[in-house]
């Protein structure tokens, strides 16, 4: 990773530069969150450090075996005491709550007024 360093009177600090692929990563994920009503309080160092600190930054992705950022409980903003790194298939299903897949009994009432297809050759 590029570094610089900041010389101060008191210490040495350390400031990563941004970049390029991981800061769009990041402005996507804030765009995301806007879009879908929920607050985004991380600025991107911290973004990053928590991504870091998860030892899981290489694997982030949206595919089984990759892991994402998930808000506890799903509830509440993105926010450093609020998110934690886990994998894909630990990510609740969207506006589902807690419920693993959009088509269990707490979803009932989110997907009444939603088409569902059926899929051929299912069943």
């Amino acid at each position: 990773m590029d570094y610089r360093y900041q010389h101060s009177s008191r210490a040495v600090v350390s400031v990563m530069r941004a970049d390029p692929y991981h800061r769009k990563c990041w402005l996507q994920h804030k765009a995301s969150a806007k879009q879908r009503g929920i607050g985004f309080h991380l600025a991107y160092a911290d973004w990053m450090r928590i991504w870091r600190a998860s030892g899981h930054l290489h694997q982030r992705g949206t595919v089984r075996g990759a892991y994402v950022m998930g808000r506890i409980g799903d509830v509440g903003p993105y926010a450093s005491s609020n998110v934690r790194v886990i994998s894909i298939e630990e990510k609740p299903a969207a506006g589902c709550g807690e419920q693993k897949t959009p088509r269990g009994p707490d979803c009932s009432e989110h997907m009444r007024g939603h088409q569902v297809f059926k899929v051929k050759g299912s069943g």
